[in-house]
């Protein structure tokens, strides 16, 4: 495929530029065979690399046609500490007029499913907070996973998972994501970014790549339930199953 990548420079609007690496000599991050969820052992991360040839062309947006490589990307500069918006056109994102578009729990069993992951379906009334889920399901509340749309000052989306039972601690989420402030993102633009509502947001799966951040008590619980886009339906898994599907950052 004759697909460019292109980075946008900062001191010329509306000028393109593509990255060293493009075209038919393009490098691929790997992630929709699976890396995306996977620890690399010898060498360097893909996505580090990649990520380091774009932030050396002291871009302020980059480009990707396919949403994975956007998620690999996002987590690659996070780790270069550099200020560069990944974005992928919303061409790319939709499917072709006719054919049937994936509904957001769809996408999410097809994730589980594509990386082997064991989980169990519960159909319950519909819920909207975690007391009324964890009281539906007979489980806890920090057996339950709560997912919050945030948008920080620099106005950038992302997703704060935390257990059920926990309240946001506004000044150590906004020091763990690496910004002064956040606050909820508006309703209408969590439905336009992740595909669902307010109150059954999942922690992985959503529409638009969004950088996820994990609360380690998670971790401490052997089974987790979370709502995959709708109400009335829960599903179970193991936390270590959630990590590796989120490919979070901690706070």
């Amino acid at each position: 495929m004759d697909v460019p990548f292109m980075c946008n420079k900062p001191y010329a609007e509306n000028f393109l530029i593509e990255i060293e690496k493009n075209r038919s000599k393009v490098m691929c991050c790997g992630a929709g065979w699976g890396r995306m969820f996977m620890e690399e052992n010898i060498g360097e991360r893909i996505n580090n690399v990649r990520a380091k040839e774009i932030v050396a062309t002291n871009a302020e947006t980059v480009i990707s046609a396919c949403p994975f490589c956007a998620v690999m990307l996002n987590d690659g500069i996070m780790e270069t500490e550099k200020k560069v918006t990944v974005k992928v056109p919303k061409s790319c994102n939709q499917k072709m007029k006719g054919e049937k578009q994936m509904t957001l729990e769809e996408n999410i069993v097809k994730m589980l499913e594509d990386n082997k992951i064991s989980y169990e379906v519960f159909n319950h009334e519909p819920v909207f907070t975690n007391p009324a889920m964890a009281e539906a399901l007979n489980v806890s509340e920090a057996e339950t996973v709560k997912s919050l749309v945030l948008l920080t000052k620099e106005k950038q989306m992302v997703v704060l998972v935390l257990p059920g039972n926990k309240r946001v601690n506004w000044k150590e989420a906004a020091a763990g994501i690496g910004t002064k402030k956040v606050s909820f993102a508006k309703p209408d633009k969590v439905l336009e970014s992740v595909g669902c509502e307010v109150g059954c947001v999942p922690p992985f799966g959503h529409k638009d790549p969004l950088p996820v951040y994990m609360d380690k008590a998670l971790l401490k619980q052997d089974q987790l339930f979370l709502n995959p886009g709708v109400h009335d339906k829960s599903f179970k898994l193991k936390a270590r199953d959630l990590q590796k599907l989120c490919n979070a950052a901690y706070i």
